[in-house]
């Protein structure tokens, strides 16, 4: 067996105006596993209760007791992974080519047009940006991006209703050519989403319960969370005419590390799409935030063994 060891963390959002679609503060942990071999290695917790996940505390009593929910057994298969680099000496990113991230816009940021020539500036050239079920925020979007160059990816977290999406269709119609997919957009219906795409002629992906879509190539995009999802069943799954896109879970530097190294293995199989790994600029800058270096759309690896951050992970206070 194993015994672990927790570390919780906060995460405080920079824009408070993200708390419309996000909590301002986001609770998770660190884990230390130590393993029978007296290795030790380290993983991200950070559960999404508004998406189905358990609390923080049962999530890791789960795993303590020996029944993890899917984020708790990645959590235990990734700790694993970087005991074996650690072991071994070597960073888990080495020789690995992590694909290039998308900017997450928050908030109200699509408005900040001083923020969007920073982003361009720095070489990103997808955003991301959550929305919700108010139409006028498409609205917003239409006039505020239309001129940019950016290709635009809106994560709608399933909160349009099957109604009203015609009409966020054609609110969108201006920047058709720009958006790259819709993530989830409503609640999953194949047959009205394959003749919505057809008739809109924009792509959707699907990330929650993604298991509805595998092996269905009617459904063009994934989106793969490593936090929840293994890459060797992923990859088995799904259809060879899907793209996939790797994302963080939004979660801490050290769970972004462990998605980079899995989009960074996968690529080894597949070509991906464009991913989004470089989720800390969301957050409050930190000691862990500031090893993932400036703002850019290429992953930059934390110095050390692992999934890195040697100098700093043994210096955190672990019950």
């Amino acid at each position: 067996m194993f015994k672990i060891l927790a570390h919780p963390y906060s995460l405080r959002l920079k824009n408070i105006r993200s708390s419309r679609l996000l909590n301002h503060k986001r609770e998770g942990a660190l884990l230390r596993f130590s393993f029978p071999d007296g290795s030790s290695g380290y993983s991200d917790l950070h559960p999404w209760e508004e998406f189905g996940d358990l609390s923080l505390d049962q999530e890791i009593e789960l795993l303590k007791s020996g029944r993890p929910t899917a984020l708790g057994f990645r959590a235990l298969q990734l700790a694993a992974k970087d005991a074996e680099f650690r072991r071994q000496g070597v960073n888990a990113l080495e020789g690995l080519t992590v694909p290039k991230s998308h900017f997450l816009l928050s908030g109200d940021e699509h408005k900040d047009h001083k923020l969007l020539e920073t982003i361009a500036n720095s070489g990103f050239d997808t955003l991301k940006i959550k929305a919700g079920s108010a139409l006028d925020f498409l609205d917003e979007l239409v006039g505020a991006l239309k001129h940019h160059p950016f290709k635009i990816r809106i994560d709608f977290n399933e909160r349009l209703d099957a109604g009203s999406l015609p009409d966020a269709l054609n609110r969108l119609k201006p920047l058709e050519e720009k958006i790259d997919f819709l993530e989830d957009p409503t609640r999953f219906d194949r047959e009205m989403w394959i003749k919505a795409m057809e008739r809109s002629r924009i792509p959707f992906a699907k990330d929650m319960r993604l298991e509805e879509a595998f092996s269905d190539k009617s459904i063009p995009i994934l989106v793969m969370k490593p936090a929840k999802q293994n890459e060797e069943m992923f990859l088995q799954e799904m259809h060879p005419e899907q793209k996939v896109v790797v994302t963080s879970y939004l979660g801490h530097p050290l769970g972004q590390v462990q998605a980079a190294y899995v989009a960074g293995v996968m690529q080894k199989s597949i070509p991906l799409e464009t991913a989004g790994l470089k989720s800390h600029h969301q957050y409050e800058t930190d000691a862990f935030s500031e090893r993932l270096g400036p703002l850019s759309p290429h992953f930059q690896a934390p110095a050390g063994t692992g999934w890195g951050f040697d100098d700093l992970l043994p210096k955190l206070s672990w019950s």
